[in-house]
């Protein structure tokens, strides 16, 4: 029945978790090649992290340390080797989120394994702190209606 429940809930979240159109700030424009490298990974993590949310709030744990861990060991944009690199224009901070991103992932995922709901809700609430840190600094801001 959870299941059941979780899926209905993920196929109605889809429609809600589209991107919606973004108004460009001049304070966090990034090189149009670099914002196309971290626009392709925030397109698979906003998938990642809506299956994310109904698993934990639906007490999956098995499957929510699973999750997490997916999300914990998914390849990170690395750091420029050179200044010709497109990487290159990624600020450090962007490099700092990143790693506490998977850090507090795998700290969600060890709570749910553990079936300790109350660090689980603590590590997943210092999870989205980090999402939230990121899109602070880096989303454009939504257009307005």
């Amino acid at each position: 029945m959870r299941s059941a429940l979780l899926l209905l809930v993920l196929a109605g979240l889809t429609g809600v978790a589209t991107t919606p159109s973004r108004t460009k700030r001049p304070d966090r424009m990034l090189h149009p090649a670099v914002r196309n490298v971290i626009d392709t990974k925030m397109d698979a993590h906003a998938q990642e992290m809506t299956e994310l949310v109904m698993l934990v709030v639906l007490l999956e744990r098995e499957d929510a340390a699973d999750a997490a861990e997916r999300m914990a060991l998914e390849p990170h944009i690395g750091r420029a080797l050179a200044l010709s690199d497109a990487n290159a224009g990624i600020p450090e901070e962007f490099f700092v989120l990143q790693e506490q991103l998977s850090t507090r992932a795998n700290a969600l995922a060890r709570a749910a394994r553990d079936s300790d709901d109350a660090r689980m809700a603590r590590a997943f609430g210092e999870m989205t702190a980090t999402c939230v840190a990121c899109h602070v600094r880096y989303l454009d801001e939504p257009e307005p209606e």
